[in-house]
Order: structure tokens, then sequence, then C-alpha cells
């Protein structure tokens, strides 16, 4: 992903479909980065990067992804997961309210 922002590679078409998929948008849309999300505004959708599983399972949340929404540390998220479409992670306090 890094290379790709950094305009050293492009991504190769299965990544691009499937990137498409996960965000219900059109290659086309992703590609051209046009605002065609169906109602959303391409200000409310984020690609933050790649991130590596550790040896214990654990993640690091990107430093852009944290300050967007406002994750703190020891804050409680909730995870989401759909066998099709993949993992989402949600605040919790953003459930509650």
């Amino acid at each position: 992903m890094l290379k790709w922002e950094n305009g050293d590679a492009l991504p190769d078409i299965d990544n691009i479909i499937a990137l498409a998929d996960l965000y219900e948008v059109t290659v086309d849309s992703l590609v051209r980065n046009v605002a065609a999300y169906g109602g959303a505004t391409s200000e409310k959708l984020h690609m933050f990067g790649i991130v590596r599983v550790n040896d214990k399972g654990q993640i690091t949340l990107p430093k852009q992804c944290r300050e967007v929404f406002g994750i703190q540390p020891q804050d409680t998220l909730l995870l989401l997961g759909d066998e099709n479409r993949g993992l989402a992670l949600v605040k919790v306090s953003e459930v509650e309210t």
C-alpha cells in the first residue's frame, strides 16, 4: 500500500476489485477517486493502509486512523465480522449512544 501511495507501484486488478468490493464502490470510482459513493461523500471514506497481525494476533491501528476516529489508549472497540465482506471496528461509545 505504501508503494501505491508513493507512486512507486500500482495495485494489481485483483486488489483493486477487492478494495472496491470492500467499500461497495465501483472500480472506476476507486481508481479515479470519483465521489460516487451512493450518497456518502468521499471525505467520509478512508483507506489508512495495511496492518500486519503480530504473533499474538494483534494489530496496530495507523495514527491517522486513530486521529480521524478519536481512538485513545484504553478505548473499547467492538469487532464485527462478515464472512463475505470482512471485519469492522466500532468504538463501543458510538454503539451505546
